[in-house]
Parts: C-alpha cells; sequence; structure tokens
C-alpha cells in the first residue's frame, strides 16, 4: 500500500531514470544481492515445515524486495536518479540464476 501510495500520489517527484544495461558495479550488486535473497528465503521457507512452495514463495519475496527497492528509488524520499527498469531486470535475472542454480544441484545431489 505505501510504494503505490508513493507512485500514484498527486505531489509525487517520481522519475525513472536513464540507465544503461552495462554490467558495472551497479548491475553486479543487484544480480548478487537478488540471488542471495533467492537462497535466503528458500532457507527460511524450508527449514522447520515440508513446504512443497518454498522455491516459489523465494522467487517472490527475492523479486518483490528488488522491485520495492526500485519503486523507493523512484520516490522523491530518495535521492537515487529514479526507477530504473535495467536494475530490475538485473534483479530478476539474479533470482533466476538462483532458482536454476538450486535445481542444478539438487539434480546432482540425486545422482550423487
Amino acid at each position: 500500500m505505501f510504494l503505490s501510495g508513493i507512485v500514484y500520489s498527486q505531489d509525487s517527484q517520481y522519475t525513472i531514470s536513464d540507465d544503461t544495461m552495462e554490467f558495472q558495479l551497479d548491475k553486479k550488486a543487484h544480480l548478487g544481492v537478488s540471488f542471495g535473497l533467492y537462497y535466503m528465503f528458500y532457507t527460511f521457507h524450508s527449514y522447520d515445515t515440508i513446504n512443497v512452495h518454498a522455491q516459489l514463495d523465494a522467487m517472490l519475496l527475492s523479486s518483490i524486495i528488488g522491485l520495492s527497492y526500485e519503486v523507493y528509488q523512484g520516490s522523491s524520499f530518495s535521492d537515487a536518479d529514479g526507477f530504473s527498469k535495467e536494475d530490475m531486470l538485473y534483479n530478476l535475472i539474479g533470482v533466476a540464476m538462483g532458482r536454476v542454480s538450486h535445481e542444478f544441484f539438487l539434480y546432482f545431489k540425486e545422482l550423487i
């Protein structure tokens, strides 16, 4: 609700950044943090109980964290350049890489 209030308020100075897809430190950070958030949320959701949706929950939660941060950066509360579609794409790539590497490890765990 807070995020939608920031985006749709009348007096908001919401900005969209003019960013590039160059794989610089900013993009590496978005990718790496999203990758790590996937594993953190998966661990939290599958630790005590058997949760058949732990992987999906981890993907959704880490994507929501990335989106929330980007929406915050676009708001007037932040000193950042604005919401970056490119950063959000790197967030999603990080989550996808976490999910694929997780499946990779689970596959080879079954073989051993």
